[in-house]
């Protein structure tokens, strides 16, 4: 379930911030200000207020957790996406009359491509790390531990 919740932010993350790249004008400042919202909102909230919404349940708590994790996707891919289509050869594909779905699959995709890995392996781990359980019990251990049982 963690890896299925981490490719779906991942993807919708990662759409959003080709087309905030690719999109100018007002709907580029609409995705970019969407973005911001949902990064700047307490992600706990936003997973709290749609499990009340849509009712109880392992779906709808992941359907939240992607719903709140995607904008830093967003904010890695948008400035990189970007600077690959204002290069030379994206430029000549324009005027050569490609299309935006072939600027962003052949320029734009292979420049995201790695950042966007890494930063799903990343996240990935941190959803499937036990660490913060495993720290929490044996802080409570040491506590017992060093003064006597108490």
């Amino acid at each position: 379930m963690a890896l299925a919740a981490s490719l779906a932010t991942a993807l919708l993350g990662t759409v959003v911030g080709l087309l905030t790249a690719s999109l100018g004008g007002m709907p580029r400042r609409l995705l970019r200000g969407l973005t911001e919202t949902v990064y700047a909102c307490p992600a706990l909230l936003l997973v709290l207020v749609a499990t009340e919404l849509l009712g109880g349940g392992v779906g709808t708590v992941l359907l939240g957790l992607v719903l709140t994790r995607w904008p830093p996707y967003a904010q890695l891919a948008e400035p990189l996406a970007r600077g690959a289509l204002a290069a030379p050869e994206a430029e000549a594909s324009l005027l050569l009359g490609f299309g935006r779905a072939y600027r962003l699959r052949r320029h734009a995709w292979p420049a995201i491509a790695r950042p966007v890995a890494s930063l799903a392996a990343l996240q990935l781990g941190a959803t499937c790390s036990p660490s913060r359980r495993w720290a929490s019990s044996a802080s409570a251990c040491c506590r017992r531990g060093r003064n006597g049982g108490r």
